[in-house]
């Protein structure tokens, strides 16, 4: 595929997106949905197309099509214009919150009873902040090995700093999921995506299918303890996407 069908697959999978809701995006244990569902909602269908453009140009990057900003910032200018609204929190609006950001404000509500995200917080959303329990790295670990070992036939092997691989077999490619459970912050689970003969077109580039969509960089901070296995079920069917879109892109394509 050219750069132009790239885009035009890319709109492709956006346009299936919406007309089912966005119901597999909505399944993805991120804030950064949000941000991506709410905008999209809010935009005319000629805004829409621009911003799907956006983002496919934006996908062909990872395969291999750099962008000219200099030359195309016009063509970016529906993506620029979404990633301005992305990571502000309005007041009360927690469902954008990471859920160990969540865990932290238990303390805030005793410690600052004005604060202006608890102050306008609605009853349920302060009871959300009281219950909510995030999933943990030993368990995410544990359920990845199963399911990984399910999805790729795959043994995960430790490269340390919390990053795990897990290479096995695909619909008949070699895939790689490099995981990182060892985030300080408020991500639990960072993923990426590497085909094994792509490598020589993508050397240092493993996508996620929300880098591919114009949604996120595969970093997850909605896991709930107890929620593992449905989690990981979602990311398999990610996986597998960004595999049957890779193998498209390439199809047909060798070594230089």
């Amino acid at each position: 595929m050219d750069r132009a069908q790239i885009a035009a697959l890319i709109d492709e999978n956006l346009r299936a997106a919406e007309a089912s809701d966005f119901a597999l995006i909505r399944r993805i244990p991120s804030s950064s949905k949000f941000d991506f569902i709410d905008h999209y909602r809010s935009l005319d269908p000629i805004e829409k197309g621009s911003l799907r453009q956006s983002i496919g140009i934006m996908a062909a990057a990872w395969f291999g099509f750099p962008i000219n900003r200099e030359k195309e910032s016009d063509l970016l200018d529906a993506f620029t214009k979404y990633r301005a609204r992305v990571g502000w929190i309005a007041p009360g609006d927690l469902k954008r919150s990471s859920y160990r950001m969540l865990s932290a404000m238990r303390g805030i509500l005793n410690q600052e009873p004005d604060h202006q995200i608890i102050k306008n917080a609605s009853p349920d959303e302060l009871k959300r902040i009281m219950t909510v329990s995030t999933a943990k790295a030993t368990e995410l670990r544990k359920v990845a090995k199963s399911a990984f070992g399910q999805l790729l036939g795959a043994k995960p092997a430790n490269r340390g700093g919390g990053v795990w691989i897990y290479q096995g077999q695909l619909a008949g490619e070699e895939v790689g999921v490099e995981l990182d459970f060892g985030h300080s912050g408020y991500t639990q689970l960072r993923y990426q995506v590497r085909i094994a003969k792509l490598a020589f077109c993508q050397p240092n580039n493993k996508p996620a299918y929300e880098s591919l969509h114009g949604f996120g960089t595969g970093r997850w901070d909605q896991i709930e303890e107890g929620d593992e296995e449905r989690s990981f079920a979602v990311l398999g069917e990610l996986v597998q996407a960004v595999v049957e879109i890779s193998s498209k892109i390439y199809s047909g394509r060798s070594p230089s």
